[in-house]
């Protein structure tokens, strides 16, 4: 059973010799997506169905393609297989996450962690679903341990800075923004949020500079179709849509 990438490769070295199409199936099953990859896992399973690596592969790919039942069967089966395969449980999490089953989601993350206590994603994907549970301190604390295991990580500092919003503390998620900025300052979502941090603040002069860097950055912030959108993340709201809706 292979869990790693060099484990993988082994299985790759060994399989090319006896038969050589499957070698590049298996780079193709562990390191693309779509049907591309759906099907590469196929052939592998075919050969070695006892293999946990194919199905947890194949079932992210069916997620990524929205086939959320038939990812869960592949999840399921890989567990079934291997039980300490932490990532088929981030995989199975991330499936429930996206069913917005959060209670499941964060149980199969936890088991993630245990399993690898240094697995970032497990922490940022549990973070998450805290958050959109409204449980605000916990998500906080997974992306503390996401960030510590991962410092220059954007979108774990976006995560946290929206709990720190939703929580109501702006000032915290006003330095989350900022940090951002110092590790990619072209991104216009985050001048975006964090003028609307600097909204709910009612420093509107700091909203407004925040929101023209935003619309400079990215102009399709003010499209009709952007502000009537819902938001991307809960309850964050956008500064364009905060700011057109005080100008009427």
């Amino acid at each position: 059973m292979c869990r790693t990438i060099l484990c993988a490769a082994a299985t790759l070295l060994a399989v090319a010799i006896v038969q050589p199409a499957t070698a590049d199936d298996y780079a193709v099953c562990l390191h693309k997506g779509g049907d591309e990859a759906i099907a590469a896992c196929t052939r592998i399973l075919t050969l070695e169905p006892d293999d946990p690596t194919p199905y947890a592969n194949r079932g992210i790919a069916y997620y990524r393609k929205g086939d959320s039942k038939q990812a869960m069967a592949d999840l399921n089966e890989a567990i079934r297989l291997d039980p300490e395969f932490a990532d088929a449980y981030q995989g199975r999490g991330k499936v429930h996450q996206g069913n917005r089953d959060y209670d499941l989601a964060i149980v199969d993350f936890g088991r993630a962690i245990r399993l690898d206590p240094k697995k970032f994603s497990a922490y940022h994907n549990r973070g998450f679903a805290y958050d959109a549970k409204g449980d605000y301190d916990r998500a906080i604390a997974d992306f503390d341990q996401a960030i510590r295991l991962d410092p220059k990580s954007n979108v774990t500092y976006f995560s946290r800075a929206v709990a720190y919003y939703n929580k109501g503390d702006f000032d915290r998620a006003i330095a989350d923004f900022d940090q951002m900025v110092r590790l990619d300052p072209n991104v216009a979502r985050v001048y975006d949020n964090r003028g609307a941090a600097y909204y709910r603040k009612g420093d509107y002069d700091h909203a407004i500079a925040d929101a023209n860097k935003a619309i400079r950055l990215d102009p399709k912030l003010l499209s009709p179709k952007s502000v009537a959108a819902k938001p991307t993340r809960p309850r964050m709201i956008s500064t364009t849509r905060a700011l057109t809706t005080r100008r009427r």
